[in-house]
Protein backbone atom coordinates (compact mmCIF):
# COMPACT_ATOMS: atom_id res chain seq x y z
CA UNK A 1 0.00 0.00 0.00
CA UNK A 2 3.12 2.43 0.65
CA UNK A 3 4.27 1.98 -2.96
CA UNK A 4 0.84 2.20 -4.03
CA UNK A 5 0.41 5.80 -2.36
CA UNK A 6 3.86 6.75 -3.42
CA UNK A 7 2.76 6.67 -7.22
CA UNK A 8 -0.45 7.55 -6.63
CA UNK A 9 0.63 10.88 -5.36
CA UNK A 10 3.31 11.13 -8.98
CA UNK A 11 -0.01 10.85 -11.50
CA UNK A 12 -1.46 13.46 -13.04
CA UNK A 13 -4.48 15.24 -11.53
CA UNK A 14 -6.99 14.13 -14.61
CA UNK A 15 -5.85 10.69 -14.24
CA UNK A 16 -6.55 10.91 -10.29
CA UNK A 17 -9.78 12.38 -10.88
CA UNK A 18 -10.41 9.32 -13.58
CA UNK A 19 -12.23 6.42 -12.77
CA UNK A 20 -9.20 4.18 -12.35
CA UNK A 21 -7.99 7.25 -10.53
CA UNK A 22 -10.31 6.99 -8.29
CA UNK A 23 -10.54 3.59 -7.62
CA UNK A 24 -6.97 3.71 -6.51
CA UNK A 25 -7.55 6.24 -4.04
CA UNK A 26 -10.57 4.04 -2.33
CA UNK A 27 -8.12 1.26 -2.25
CA UNK A 28 -5.58 3.13 -0.33
CA UNK A 29 -8.46 5.09 2.21
CA UNK A 30 -9.58 1.32 2.81
CA UNK A 31 -6.12 0.43 3.69
CA UNK A 32 -5.37 3.17 6.07
CA UNK A 33 -4.88 1.77 9.16
CA UNK A 34 -5.78 2.20 12.44
CA UNK A 35 -2.79 2.49 14.72
CA UNK A 36 -2.25 2.10 18.51
CA UNK A 37 -3.84 4.75 20.29
CA UNK A 38 -6.93 5.10 18.07
CA UNK A 39 -10.26 3.99 18.91
CA UNK A 40 -10.43 0.62 17.57
CA UNK A 41 -13.54 0.77 15.08
CA UNK A 42 -16.30 -1.04 15.98
CA UNK A 43 -17.90 -4.41 14.24
CA UNK A 44 -20.37 -6.75 14.30
CA UNK A 45 -20.78 -10.33 12.54
CA UNK A 46 -22.52 -13.55 13.28
CA UNK A 47 -20.04 -15.84 15.42
CA UNK A 48 -19.40 -19.79 15.03
CA UNK A 49 -22.77 -20.21 17.19
CA UNK A 50 -24.72 -18.45 14.90
CA UNK A 51 -25.14 -15.30 17.42
CA UNK A 52 -24.08 -11.86 16.70
CA UNK A 53 -20.97 -11.06 18.44
CA UNK A 54 -20.32 -7.30 18.63
CA UNK A 55 -16.93 -5.77 19.64
CA UNK A 56 -18.53 -3.14 21.61
CA UNK A 57 -19.88 -6.19 24.01
CA UNK A 58 -16.16 -6.81 25.20
CA UNK A 59 -15.66 -3.31 27.14
CA UNK A 60 -13.90 -3.64 30.64
CA UNK A 61 -12.36 -6.99 28.76
CA UNK A 62 -8.71 -6.36 26.81
CA UNK A 63 -9.28 -8.15 23.53
CA UNK A 64 -6.86 -9.93 20.97
CA UNK A 65 -8.32 -10.05 17.88
CA UNK A 66 -6.52 -13.44 16.29
CA UNK A 67 -7.00 -12.86 12.09
CA UNK A 68 -5.56 -16.79 10.50
CA UNK A 69 -7.39 -19.27 8.93
CA UNK A 70 -6.98 -23.13 8.81
CA UNK A 71 -5.43 -23.37 5.93
CA UNK A 72 -2.49 -20.45 6.96
CA UNK A 73 0.47 -23.12 8.13
CA UNK A 74 2.55 -20.29 9.85
CA UNK A 75 -1.10 -19.53 11.66
CA UNK A 76 -1.80 -23.35 13.05
CA UNK A 77 1.74 -23.44 14.07
CA UNK A 78 1.60 -20.68 16.58
CA UNK A 79 -2.22 -21.99 17.75
CA UNK A 80 -0.57 -23.63 20.52
CA UNK A 81 1.10 -20.62 22.02
CA UNK A 82 -1.99 -18.89 21.36
CA UNK A 83 -3.82 -20.91 23.52
CA UNK A 84 -0.91 -21.06 26.36
CA UNK A 85 -1.68 -17.00 26.33
CA UNK A 86 -5.50 -17.28 26.38
CA UNK A 87 -5.21 -20.19 28.97
CA UNK A 88 -2.87 -17.72 31.15
CA UNK A 89 -4.64 -14.61 31.13
CA UNK A 90 -8.43 -15.08 30.29
CA UNK A 91 -8.95 -15.00 33.85
CA UNK A 92 -7.17 -11.70 33.92
CA UNK A 93 -9.45 -10.06 31.54
CA UNK A 94 -8.31 -11.59 28.26
CA UNK A 95 -10.80 -12.26 25.33
CA UNK A 96 -9.85 -13.41 21.82
CA UNK A 97 -12.03 -13.10 18.94
CA UNK A 98 -10.35 -15.29 15.79
CA UNK A 99 -11.33 -13.65 12.77
CA UNK A 100 -11.10 -16.52 9.91
CA UNK A 101 -10.20 -15.72 6.62
CA UNK A 102 -11.25 -19.71 5.66
CA UNK A 103 -12.49 -20.61 2.14
CA UNK A 104 -15.79 -21.36 3.64
CA UNK A 105 -18.14 -21.86 6.92
CA UNK A 106 -17.56 -25.52 7.00
CA UNK A 107 -14.13 -25.83 6.82
CA UNK A 108 -14.06 -22.85 9.76
CA UNK A 109 -16.01 -24.55 11.83
CA UNK A 110 -13.75 -27.81 11.29
CA UNK A 111 -10.95 -25.83 12.09
CA UNK A 112 -12.36 -24.42 15.14
CA UNK A 113 -13.47 -28.31 16.57
CA UNK A 114 -10.20 -29.95 15.52
CA UNK A 115 -8.11 -27.18 17.35
CA UNK A 116 -10.14 -27.10 20.16
CA UNK A 117 -9.61 -23.32 20.26
CA UNK A 118 -12.08 -22.40 23.21
CA UNK A 119 -12.65 -18.77 21.91
CA UNK A 120 -14.80 -16.24 19.83
CA UNK A 121 -14.45 -16.48 16.45
CA UNK A 122 -16.23 -14.87 13.43
CA UNK A 123 -15.60 -15.53 9.60
CA UNK A 124 -14.70 -13.00 7.01
CA UNK A 125 -13.99 -15.71 4.55
CA UNK A 126 -11.05 -15.39 1.41
CA UNK A 127 -13.51 -14.14 -0.68
CA UNK A 128 -14.36 -10.84 1.21
CA UNK A 129 -10.49 -10.24 2.08
CA UNK A 130 -10.57 -7.83 -0.19
CA UNK A 131 -13.37 -6.02 0.89
CA UNK A 132 -13.86 -2.46 2.33
CA UNK A 133 -15.65 -3.26 5.27
CA UNK A 134 -14.64 -6.72 6.12
CA UNK A 135 -13.06 -6.48 8.99
CA UNK A 136 -9.39 -7.35 8.02
CA UNK A 137 -9.54 -4.17 5.71
CA UNK A 138 -10.75 -1.90 8.19
CA UNK A 139 -7.91 -2.67 10.87
CA UNK A 140 -5.46 -3.00 7.70
CA UNK A 141 -4.68 -6.16 8.46
CA UNK A 142 -2.72 -7.75 5.04
CA UNK A 143 -1.26 -10.81 5.90
CA UNK A 144 -2.00 -13.80 8.26
CA UNK A 145 -1.53 -14.64 11.63
CA UNK A 146 -1.96 -11.17 12.04
CA UNK A 147 -3.10 -9.80 16.09
CA UNK A 148 -4.39 -6.90 17.08
CA UNK A 149 -4.38 -5.90 20.95
CA UNK A 150 -7.37 -3.70 21.90
CA UNK A 151 -7.40 -2.11 26.05
CA UNK A 152 -11.05 -2.19 28.02
CA UNK A 153 -11.43 0.64 26.74
CA UNK A 154 -11.80 -0.53 23.33
CA UNK A 155 -7.91 1.31 22.45
CA UNK A 156 -5.87 -0.30 20.19
CA UNK A 157 -2.61 -1.07 21.90
CA UNK A 158 -0.29 -2.70 19.45
CA UNK A 159 -0.09 -4.68 16.73
CA UNK A 160 1.57 -7.98 16.03
CA UNK A 161 2.68 -10.66 13.25
CA UNK A 162 1.44 -10.20 10.23
CA UNK A 163 -0.55 -6.86 11.23
CA UNK A 164 2.79 -4.92 12.30
CA UNK A 165 5.13 -3.99 9.64
CA UNK A 166 8.07 -4.99 11.96
CA UNK A 167 6.70 -8.58 12.81
CA UNK A 168 6.00 -7.81 16.08
CA UNK A 169 6.76 -11.38 17.95
CA UNK A 170 3.71 -13.63 20.33
CA UNK A 171 6.16 -12.88 22.89
CA UNK A 172 6.13 -9.13 22.69
CA UNK A 173 2.41 -9.61 22.87
CA UNK A 174 3.03 -11.20 25.84
CA UNK A 175 5.09 -8.82 27.22
CA UNK A 176 2.49 -6.48 26.66
CA UNK A 177 -0.14 -8.17 28.28
CA UNK A 178 2.05 -8.85 31.37
CA UNK A 179 2.24 -5.43 31.60
CA UNK A 180 -1.77 -4.62 31.26
CA UNK A 181 -3.25 -7.68 33.37
CA UNK A 182 -0.49 -8.42 36.32
CA UNK A 183 -2.54 -6.53 38.54
CA UNK A 184 -6.18 -7.83 37.70
CA UNK A 185 -5.45 -11.35 38.79
CA UNK A 186 -9.14 -13.34 40.10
Amino acid sequence: IDSLKMFYVGLDPIIKKSSYGLEIQKTIESYSRVDSGDVAPGFSSENSDGNVLKLNQFKGKTVLLDFGAGWCVPCKKEIPEVKRIFDKYHSKGLEIIGVSLDVDKTSWKENIKNENLNWHHIYVGSDKFRETESINVVYGVQSIPAYILINENGIMIDRYRGADKKDKSLKDLEAKLETLLSSNSL
